[in-house]
């Protein structure tokens, strides 16, 4: 399975036909946008999506055609919803940073079923389909990013155990190794999934390397803003994982993609 996650950047406007076939030549079985928008009527983007084969769509709740969104589009059925920070602070009229979905897809034969999701068994499925957790993420800036941050620390700790996956746009990461400057208010956070176990793929292939997702237009310092977290299990099952430069050099969006192959 491939799986492609990108800010395609305020909806992708006039590059809607560009990014459509960005995402053709790249031929992902599931893909995550960040930064979608809504349209009246038709909307050339699900619909283009849907001719690429990703008809199985779920995009977060918006406010107005303005409004920056999650998507999530899947060659093989899903089933998502927002997640939202819980507690009694919890605003439930706040903007969705993350989408959680449950996609069956035809993997390798593992054995018996493991574990479970929200109450639910969770491993192999009949036919030999297996059952993925995923996780769209879109963080917001600076401390508003503390909420989703906390939604993603109170994860079923079963999902460590389990074929898992929070991949996006968490506009964060680990100051001087993730970024060219000391930013990232809230490493701590980001951290602290680490420490749960969560693997950030990428860096446990590249331990020593620097290349980022994200560059300042006005300072022209990389920040890698995009991961792919996996449980252990998960992780164990990569390929390969890149950063889909190609895409932000092309002028499409001012993020490159990021790729990860299961196998």
């Amino acid at each position: 399975m491939r799986v492609l996650s990108w800010n395609i950047l305020h909806g992708g406007g006039g590059r809607r036909e560009a990014i459509l076939a960005a995402i053709a030549a790249i031929d992902p079985d599931v893909v995550t946008l960040q930064e979608v928008r809504r349209s009246e009527g038709r909307d050339p983007l699900l619909e283009g999506l849907a001719d690429l084969g990703l008809g199985e769509q779920v995009l977060s709740p918006l406010g107005d055609a303005r409004s920056n969104g999650v998507l999530i589009a899947s060659r093989w059925p899903l089933a998502a919803e927002p997640l939202r920070p819980a507690g009694p602070g919890a605003d439930p009229a706040a903007p969705v940073y993350l989408m959680k979905a449950r996609l069956s897809w035809p993997g390798r034969l593992t054995g018996p079923a493991q574990g479970e999701v929200d109450g639910g068994a969770q491993g192999e499925e009949e036919g030999g389909a297996e059952l993925l957790n995923l996780v769209a993420v879109r963080f917001p800036q600076k401390q508003a990013q503390i909420a989703p941050f906390e939604a993603l620390l109170a994860l079923p700790p079963a999902w460590r155990a389990e074929l898992s996956l929070l991949i996006g746009d968490f506009n964060c990461g680990i100051p001087l190794l993730d970024s060219q400057t000391r930013t990232f208010p809230c490493t701590a956070w980001f951290q602290r999934l680490l420490a749960q176990g969560w693997v950030d793929a990428w860096r446990r292939r590249h331990p020593q390397a620097r290349e980022y997702s994200w560059f300042s237009a006005s300072r022209g310092n990389g920040f890698r803003y995009d991961h792919a977290l996996t449980s252990p299990p998960l992780d164990a099952r990569i390929r390969s994982v890149r950063y889909a430069q190609e895409l932000r050099a092309a002028g499409l969006s001012d993020h490159a993609g990021l790729v990860v192959e299961l196998g």
